[in-house]
């Protein structure tokens, strides 16, 4: 038996690991779990485990951090470095200090079985209730988490059609691969987590999201038989065709409060993030709302219409050019003129005395 620690400040993952490892992989145990840098370099010293699965980014110490002091503890410790797409220069320096592997979350369970595999001097885990007939076959074969790269997609684009195909389609694959509960539990987890993942990172509500995910996660637990496990994915596919095609009717008001948002405050020269903030999105998400409606950056929208409104005053008042620079956002007049002049070919000045002819 080979001992893990569990690295992850997000509590739902850690379930989903923990389940993964008492449903799948019996050959590993898991006899503590941290949601810091600081509780794993105390728990490693105490249980000194034989893995450990390290979220990188945490409160306080994180995982890098972490990684590199218990390696200096203990440094027959494998540690293995669970990390986000935009991670990965991070995850590089971990294994350059150490770490043996990293996963891209969100993880799933074959990957957790090849990164086991690959620290060599461990026996392979085998998932229960698994035939022993795929040895050799790849797990691409038997499982159906390329469905999942499709609900993604379609979810990101808003594509009810789309997400409701590829729904049916994880379905059935999910059914051919395995009728043992446990299993389809894990794989409905796995699903639960890149479907609310894939939310958030959109932008949308997180802490609306994180309640939605415990709420699936409670539920998918409780699952006993197989009919449970058909109504569990056609009530979370009805959910969230709801909520696609809410958001897609919602999404066109949602852009021109936005731009009037922006137009009402370009004088306070409001940061992308601040915008975003106000709208409760992410900064991503809001900037590919903008240049979607606008086929422009949200720079490129805020030079434009100041100087949309900078060209108004110009022609048709008389306010001087330092005070027309600063009611359209511009801290400094130079900064104003040159902006002015790289888009207009002239100075304010100049642009206003032509304008009056």
């Amino acid at each position: 038996m080979h001992t893990v620690l569990l690295v992850e400040d997000e509590e739902l993952e850690r379930v989903y690991l923990k389940t993964f490892f008492t449903q799948q992989c019996q050959e590993y145990s898991v006899i503590g779990e941290a949601c810091n840098g600081r509780e794993a370099i105390a728990l490693n010293k105490n249980l000194r485990p034989d893995v450990i699965f390290m979220d990188i980014k945490m409160p306080g110490i994180d995982g890098l951090t972490a990684s590199k002091l218990i390696k200096k503890e203990n440094p027959q410790t494998k540690i293995i470095i669970l990390s986000a797409y935009d991670d990965f220069d991070y995850a590089q320096k971990a294994l350059r200090l150490g770490a043996s592997d990293y996963l891209v979350k969100p993880v799933q369970a074959e990957e957790i079985i090849l990164a086991l595999t690959r620290l060599g001097e461990r026996p392979v885990p085998r998932p229960i209730g698994i035939d022993a007939g795929i040895k050799g076959k790849s797990f691409d074969n038997k499982y159906p988490f390329g469905k999942e790269k499709i609900l993604v997609k379609a979810l990101e684009n808003n594509d009810a059609k789309l997400f409701s195909a590829g729904m049916k389609a994880f379905g059935n694959e999910l059914f051919q691969a395995s009728h043992e509960i446990p299993i389809l539990q894990i794989h409905l987890l796995e699903l639960a987590s890149v479907i609310t993942r894939t939310l958030a990172t959109a932008g949308f509500n997180r802490e609306t999201i994180r309640e939605s995910k415990f709420e699936i996660f409670k539920t998918i637990a409780c699952l006993e038989t197989l009919p449970e496990v058909r109504e569990c994915l056609e009530i979370l596919e009805k959910d969230l065709l709801e909520f696609i095609k809410h958001h897609t009717s919602d999404s066109k008001e949602l852009i021109n409060q936005v731009l009037s948002y922006i137009n009402a405050n370009m004088s306070k020269s409001p940061s992308l993030k601040e915008v975003a903030e106000h709208f409760h999105f992410s900064t991503g998400h809001l900037s590919r709302l903008i240049k979607k409606e606008t086929g422009m950056t949200y720079p490129q929208y805020l030079n434009q219409i100041r100087l949309k409104v900078a060209r108004m005053l110009l022609c048709k008042s008389d306010l001087d050019i330092g005070k027309i620079a600063y009611e359209v956002g511009y801290q400094e007049v130079s900064h104003f003129n040159r902006v002015f002049k790289k888009t207009m070919g002239m100075n304010p000045t100049k642009y206003r005395k032509l304008s009056s002819h």
